[in-house]
């Protein structure tokens, strides 16, 4: 018989993995959200930068590639900034469940019990992090 137990250096790899592929996702989520902004108007870091109260280099170092380890306080500043929601979901291992601070979703992009008031489209940034056993994470944000 053998065993399927991982050992304390796997889980560990594997927990920094996840984390850091969760970090790679906000700063994807944010950059798209900036991109989309400087679309309609001009929008440069410095005003990210005035509007958080914090140097533009910080701002500049979050998107140049050295993901930042956010608080959940930061990222809700940010996503305030940009005028945009954030909404999270989680997909339960045990019974293929979408959660939802809501209630269960039947799909990462239909959440069962939303608010009436959806706005425009949602931007989506689905990601698997992982192995199959993996718990996909999903951060919507609607402009």
């Amino acid at each position: 018989m053998t065993s399927m137990k991982k050992d304390k250096t796997q889980i560990s790899y594997e927990r920094k993995f996840e984390r850091g592929a969760l970090r790679a996702a906000f700063v994807s989520l944010f950059s798209f959200a900036i991109d989309r902004r400087k679309a309609r108007e001009p929008y440069p870091l410095q005003a990210l930068a005035d509007g958080l109260q914090i140097d533009k280099s910080a701002v500049s170092r979050w998107f140049s590639g050295n993901y930042p380890n956010w608080q959940i306080d930061t990222i809700a500043d940010i996503a305030d900034e940009l005028g945009i929601e954030i909404r999270v979901s989680a997909h339960e291992r045990a019974t293929g469940k979408i959660i939802t601070p809501h209630g269960i979703a039947d799909s990462p992009q239909r959440i069962v019990s939303a608010p009436v008031s959806m706005g425009p489209a949602p931007i989506i940034l689905m990601m698997q992090m992982g192995n199959k056993q993996s718990t996909p994470i999903s951060v919507t944000a609607r402009p």
